[in-house]
């Protein structure tokens, strides 16, 4: 939300037209938009389906999940002077 401003009236009016509605749902349950734009992903990208996270956590294991599936040998990576969490070990 940072980056989009401080006090716009378009962005305050979607977000208070949002929350009558839902603010926030975890991607544990379904939710039709969701759906519909995991839709669009797919075809945006050519590929088949989608993945959502909850958290920069939970998208940095999964990035590294699928660089050890699709590399055959991938083992890890680091980063330097960079914080990069303890939820897996690499």
């Amino acid at each position: 939300m940072c980056a989009l401003g401080h006090g716009h009236a378009k962005l305050a009016a979607a977000v208070a037209d949002q929350s009558k509605t839902l603010i926030h749902t975890s991607n544990l349950f379904y939710h039709p938009l969701q759906a519909e734009l995991s839709a669009k992903l797919a075809t945006l990208t050519g590929l088949d389906r989608a993945f959502f996270c909850n958290s920069g956590t939970e998208a940095n294991e999964a990035a590294l999940k699928f660089a050890r599936l699709r590399s055959e040998g991938f083992y890890g990576w680091a980063g330097i002077d960079a914080w990069l969490g303890e939820s897996i070990r690499i």
